[in-house]
């Protein structure tokens, strides 16, 4: 129903995604050139990501309509904690060259 980006998480068999919270904040931020700093795309919000979650979907219509507006610049969108106390060493995204189902894409909505 919307353009959804995907991830999911390699996470070994059992184990918890990260172990320092029960829970991660995770937002989307894009360079604002006129600030020269980024800056949180409110438009999304911040999404929750649990310990034994497997992946997350989120909802990155706006996002894309701002940067057809060029009202944000795609080279520079990035993925962060909420908080600076999170370590993203430990929320490892799957990338498989050989096997692709579980790798990062995107859902395109599209309609005339």
């Amino acid at each position: 129903e919307y353009t959804n980006l995907i991830v999911y998480f390699d996470r070994p068999e059992d184990d918890l995604l990260f172990n320092q919270e029960e829970s991660i904040q995770i937002q989307i931020e894009y360079f604002d050139e006129e600030n020269n700093e980024f800056v949180v795309y409110s438009n999304i919000g911040s999404k929750t990501i649990t310990a034994d979650q497997d992946s997350l979907k989120v909802n990155i219509s706006p996002l894309i309509q701002d940067y057809i507006n060029n009202n944000i610049d795609y080279n520079n969108i990035i993925i962060s904690s909420k908080n600076n106390s999170f370590n993203f060493s430990n929320l490892p995204i799957i990338y498989n060259d050989i096997n692709s189902s579980n790798n990062p894409r995107l859902e395109i909505f599209y309609s005339e």
